[in-house]
């Protein structure tokens, strides 16, 4: 498998415009531009039948030539074109590549993968020195053998070696000499017709369960992102932004578990409790891990070449976590709970009486999300005890992440209260990373080699934990104080 990244600006060109004009005529100013090649690609695309990784984002093709099979995975987008990676196997066609398939397994699970959609596109391509390589597409879309839709487009994507000021410009450029306007979406898109984009805002009249799908489907979406990472690269960022979509999905049946028959939304969490356990097994090493490393900057100079060899149990730990997360993964209990949440989002079961709407529903949310956090705020004083803490800690991040699964529905004041409840979370996370990373540190002082280095580790966590605890208690009373019948 090669690995590579790709920033791409797509622009929908005018029918006038004519890439082998511009060859030698000084209209990109100081750019040298190549002079235009012509050939033919044959490309088929795959997915499961109900499109499961267009809709994601992703798309899995094989092109005959020297392309072969590519998965191309999204990293950003904005109006104007992507960041993604992509990533190539070895393979013939008509078979995807099982190294292909085993990193898409979260997301396609035990559905056949399936040729979806035939592109023949004639292709202009040259190169703006230094800068960009540049496609003009003519593009067919064929199906069982029949041309069923045309278009054209253009992309524009950079060298390695570009700065960013000098893509810009020549993207610029090309705009003015009528290479189109933006048209993000990637041909697999246009050719199916789909979009992968989300709404944004819900209205107050809409059905409820509307809102329910909504805010499911976001996270769950988030969630096989991230799981298709971990499976790729497993890095720190990987598994917490797992994590941190397992909780969301969690907070959000706990949010709407008023509504919801409770025996089901229930189950479904308690499910996804031990999805977060099995993440959190390395998530939290992760966190010990760069906490530490940051405090080693403060160890005395003649103890620094031993911090690394204190922290060797810690690395242990996390290997050995990883290594039963995917093995998580893999299994039919992670697979079966992907499936029941999807089903979840597009049939969520309501209690006695249900919502009518989803305003109904967001207002109803956020004012029972508003009390519990009031109420455990009240309680977690800066000197009680990290259980307390702990519980309210708990309490905010569900109410934030309630508050911003409504604020599709109520808008500005529930980004406030997500706003506000964030800055608590914060706080009280630092508290109980503090005090983590110190239990972390005394069950590992017996195995390092240098104890006393794990000692000075521990006194400076020790120090960062009361800090922590000293603006909780500032934040606190700034709570109390505010006005929560707002909300």
């Amino acid at each position: 498998m090669n690995a590579s990244v790709e920033r791409e600006v797509k622009l929908e060109p005018a029918p006038e415009f004519d890439l082998g004009s511009l060859h030698g005529s000084g209209a990109l100013d100081r750019y040298a531009l190549s002079r235009p090649t012509l050939e033919r690609l044959h490309t088929i695309y795959y997915d499961t039948a109900d499109l499961r990784l267009a809709r994601l984002g992703f798309n899995l093709r094989y092109r005959w030539g020297d392309e072969g099979w590519t998965l191309k995975v999204p990293m950003s987008r904005d109006e104007m074109g992507a960041t993604r990676q992509e990533l190539r196997f070895d393979g013939e066609p008509g078979t995807p590549p099982a190294a292909a398939v085993a990193l898409i397994r979260g997301i396609v699970r035990h559905r056949e993968i399936v040729p979806v959609v035939e592109l023949r596109t004639l292709r202009r391509h040259a190169t703006v020195e230094g800068v960009a390589e540049i496609d003009c597409d003519d593009v067919s879309v064929v199906r069982s053998g029949r041309v069923v839709a045309n278009f054209r487009q253009t992309e524009i994507e950079a060298l390695e070696s570009a700065d960013e000021a000098s893509f810009d410009d020549v993207v610029d450029r090309l705009r003015s000499l009528g290479a189109g306007k933006p048209a993000w979406e990637p041909k697999l898109e246009r050719a199916l017709g789909i979009t992968t984009e989300p709404p944004t805002t819900l209205g107050d009249d809409e059905p409820a369960c509307a809102l329910v799908t909504l805010a499911l489907d976001l996270r769950l979406a988030d969630l096989l992102r991230n799981d298709f990472l971990i499976r790729l690269r497993a890095e720190a960022e990987d598994v917490h932004k797992a994590r941190s979509s397992v909780r969301k999905l969690r907070a959000i049946l706990r949010g709407f578990r008023s509504f919801l028959d409770r025996a089901w939304a229930d189950t479904l969490r308690e499910e996804l409790r031990w999805l977060a356990g099995e993440l959190g097994n390395v998530r939290d090493i992760d966190v010990a891990l760069n906490q530490l490393h940051s405090r080693a900057a403060s160890v005395p100079t003649a103890d620094a070449p031993f911090v690394e060899k204190t922290l060797e149990p810690l690395r242990d730990a996390r290997a050995e976590g990883l290594k039963r997360l995917r093995v998580s993964l893999e299994g039919e209990r992670y697979l079966a709970l992907i499936d029941a949440v999807e089903k979840a989002s597009h049939e969520p079961q309501f209690g006695e009486s249900p919502p009518r709407t989803a305003g109904e529903l967001a207002r109803g949310t956020l004012k029972k999300a508003s009390n519990r956090v009031r109420k455990a705020v009240r309680r977690a004083r800066g000197s009680v005890a990290l259980n307390e803490l702990h519980h309210a800690r708990i309490q905010v991040r569900n109410g934030r992440y309630a508050a911003e699964a409504c604020a599709s529905v109520v808008g500005k004041r529930a980004k406030q209260l997500a706003k506000r409840l964030s800055r608590m979370q914060d706080i009280l996370g630092a508290i109980h990373d503090a005090a983590f990373v110190q239990d972390r540190l005394r069950a590992t002082v017996g195995e390092a080699r240098t104890p006393l280095v794990a000692g000075e580790l521990l006194a400076l966590e020790a120090v960062e934990g009361e800090k922590a605890r000293d603006v909780w208690k500032s934040v606190r009373r700034r709570a109390l104080k505010a006005d929560w019948t707002e909300v």
